[in-house]
Formats: C-alpha cells, structure tokens, sequence
C-alpha cells in the first residue's frame, strides 16, 4: 500500500487465503512474471483452469487456446472471441476472421449476444480483406445500425462509396449515405433520401 501499487495489494488480498501450495506458488511465480513456472505450478495445483485464466489475463491467446483444448473445451468460443478483437485491433485482419468464425462455430445456439460479436467481427475483417459482398452481407443481416455504420466507416476510407452509403442508409444515417451518393456523382440515389428527411 505504501509502495504504492494497488493492484498488488488487490492481488495479494484475493489470493492470501489460498491453502493449495501449488497454486499458491503459481500465484507468486505470476506475480513474478516468471510465467512458465506459474504455469507448471496451477497445472499441478488443485485448481488447473488458473493457468488458463493467467493466460487470459496476460492475452497469451495461443497459450490459452492451446490449455483450453483439453483444460476447459467450452471456454474456447469465448477465448476466440476476444482473441479475434485482439488480432483485429492489431490489424491482423486473416487470423482475426478466422478465429471469429471458430468462436461462432463452437458456440453454444443460445449465447446470441457471443454469437452477434462474432458476426459483427467477420462483417468488418470481411470488408478489410476484400470480401466486401460478404462483408456487408454479415453487417445486413446483423441489423444493428452500430455494426452498419462501422462498417461503412472502413468502406468509406476505402473509398468504396456507394457500398457504404448502402450500409449508411441499413444504418439509417441518411445524410452520410446522400453525402457519399452525391460525392460519387450518383444524384438519383441521393435524391429519395432528401424526400425520405423531409
């Protein structure tokens, strides 16, 4: 507290009455960031999913994924999940969408919150690489205006206007969408638009 460092304090306090020497010695190796050992030793512990929650805390995704195979199977839609956002931020567009598409294929039906991220995650990793028909089609099909209108973000700074005036329009930005119609020249488009506001 007098150093001072809060988390550490915080850290300290949640894993004080920790009895298991094993995982409390992974605890400390963490603490450390001596993370290898940490990882033996709540492997050995009573509590193993702790190496894959240090893991996914530290967003060692490889690491986590590869414990979650055989550790924890129905964590791995949630561990793609944030894996995928991660590589999309990074702009690691390829590995991004795929692990988008494993976290919506091993997700469970019910989950349509996880299910929703995911799509809106191949809807934008699509349009980057260039499947722009696929692409919009996800963020369509979505129909939820935020996901159009990130969507027609990328494809604006592509210079790809009219697709994303289209989603502008899904997304029910109509002045967006007049704007880039009329910047590609395209006035017809533009024109219900204006009727449409008045």
């Amino acid at each position: 507290r007098q150093a001072p460092a809060p988390g550490m304090v915080l850290y300290l306090d949640r894993i004080q009455t920790v009895e298991d020497k094993f995982l409390l010695s992974g605890h400390v190796a963490s603490l450390l960031g001596r993370y290898n050992r940490a990882r033996e030793y709540f492997l050995q512990s009573c509590c193993p999913d702790a190496a894959l929650d240090m893991h996914c805390d530290f967003l060692q995704w490889d690491q986590a994924l590869s414990l979650a195979q055989t550790l924890a199977p129905q964590r791995l839609p949630g561990i793609y999940l944030r894996s995928a956002a991660q590589l999309e931020s990074k702009g690691e567009q390829q590995q991004a969408l795929t692990h988008y598409e494993q976290a919506l294929r091993d997700a469970s039906p019910k989950k349509t919150e996880h299910a929703n991220s995911c799509r809106a995650g191949i809807a934008r990793t699509c349009i980057r690489l260039g499947e722009l028909d696929r692409g919009i089609q996800e963020a369509v099909k979505l129909k939820d205006p935020v996901v159009c209108k990130e969507c027609a973000v990328i494809l604006a700074k592509m210079k790809q206007n009219t697709e994303a005036a289209q989603l502008y329009k899904e997304a029910g930005a109509y002045d967006q969408a007049a704007s880039l119609y009329i910047l590609d020249l395209n006035f017809e488009a533009a024109a219900p638009r204006s009727e449409e506001r008045r």
